[in-house]
């Protein structure tokens, strides 16, 4: 049996909400309340299309394509009223996804917000990293998860903030996710390819580094990789 292998262009997505209410919608609605939201006098405000989602538990939607992998998955974000804010990725069914969630800033306890990557498997949930600070309400962010290769990684406004690997990212779709909320806006989606370039240097065969000037060779290192040195 002869196989055929097909090129996959890379990645590119967006969508700025600009479109009325009635008209067909990229995303599948999976959990909560969605609509595209349209200002009567759109020339009046620099907000005047987004995505808005409301449910009194998890709101979530999904777009893109099963065979997406290695992209960049940002979106503006703005929540009204709202417990938790974030974004899906390498999303295969309601039971297999990852997840970055930012928790409401609580005023009353401030250091009980956390930032998480989290991984859903089989339906069982798993933080594989987490830090303290929750967003505020009423306020744009940017929120941006870049996966590459077992890497994931979670950014606000341009700020690394968490990072993890796993070695099972296998590839899917991007969500919105919102988490107790009358009102949570998403605007701004871009989703593209990432490329980057990892080596554990745990050998250095000929033709993976072009040797310019020294003598290099690879030494085991104390945690079960490598390093490169010259002499």
């Amino acid at each position: 049996t002869s196989v055929r292998v097909q090129p996959i262009a890379p990645v590119y997505f967006t969508d700025n909400f600009m479109r009325d209410e009635a008209e067909k919608s990229h995303w599948s609605e999976l959990r909560g309340t969605w609509k595209v939201h349209v200002l009567r006098n759109p020339a009046m405000s620099v907000d005047a299309f987004y995505y808005r989602a409301s449910s009194d538990g998890v709101a979530s939607a999904v777009t893109g394509e099963s065979f997406w992998d290695n992209y960049s998955f940002q979106a503006s974000v703005r929540s009204v009223s709202g417990d938790v804010i974030g974004l899906i990725v390498y999303y295969r069914s309601e039971k297999d996804y990852y997840l970055f969630t930012w928790d409401r800033r609580d005023d009353k306890e401030p250091t009980e917000a956390r930032k998480r990557l989290v991984k859903v498997h089989d339906g069982k949930r798993t933080v594989l990293a987490e830090a303290k600070g929750g967003f505020l309400l009423d306020q744009w962010y940017t929120l941006r998860v870049e996966v590459s290769a077992d890497v994931l990684r979670a950014f606000i406004d341009g700020h690394l903030v968490l990072q993890a690997r796993d070695e099972h990212l296998v590839g899917g779709l991007v969500g919105l996710y919102a988490v107790n909320t009358s009102q949570t806006r998403f605007d701004d989606v871009v989703v593209r390819t990432v490329r980057s370039y990892r080596d554990d240097m745990k050998e250095f065969p000929a033709g993976r580094w072009t040797v310019l000037g020294g003598r290099w060779r690879a030494v085991p290192t104390s945690d079960g990789k490598g390093a490169l040195v010259v002499e």
